[in-house]
């Protein structure tokens, strides 16, 4: 079957309006994908990445999702991990655009395992 899935958009601006950062994100069975993430350079490293990836797990719980993946540049794994991301690849060189990549991984709605008695 086919159906369409809308993003979700994620902005940080500062008081002025300033563009900070940007993130995106949609729900892919179980899981949700954290696409996109953005931070202006003289932004980085003040908590706006960790920000915007936080809003995305927040919307991945509230569509009931289990886990939140994303493919992350080289760069920006110290974000991901700082609000608990685990590399759960190695280096991913070919077919990328902007790479080197990884695949990182959250779980957030552990699914409970049931037991017959």
């Amino acid at each position: 079957s086919y159906h369409k899935v809308a993003p979700q958009f994620w902005i940080a601006k500062d008081e002025e309006g300033n563009l900070l950062g940007v993130n995106s994100g949609f729900k892919t069975g179980k899981g949700y994908r954290s696409r996109g993430l953005y931070v202006a350079q003289s932004y980085r490293r003040h908590g706006v990445g960790a920000l915007l990836l936080q809003k995305a797990i927040e919307h991945a719980h509230e569509e009931d999702c289990e886990f939140v993946w994303s493919l992350p540049r080289e760069s920006a794994l110290p974000v991901y991990r700082k609000v608990g991301f685990e590399v759960c690849s190695n280096k991913i060189t070919e077919d990328v655009e902007f790479g080197p990549n990884f695949y990182v991984q959250l779980k957030i709605n552990p699914v409970e395992n049931e037991i017959d008695e």
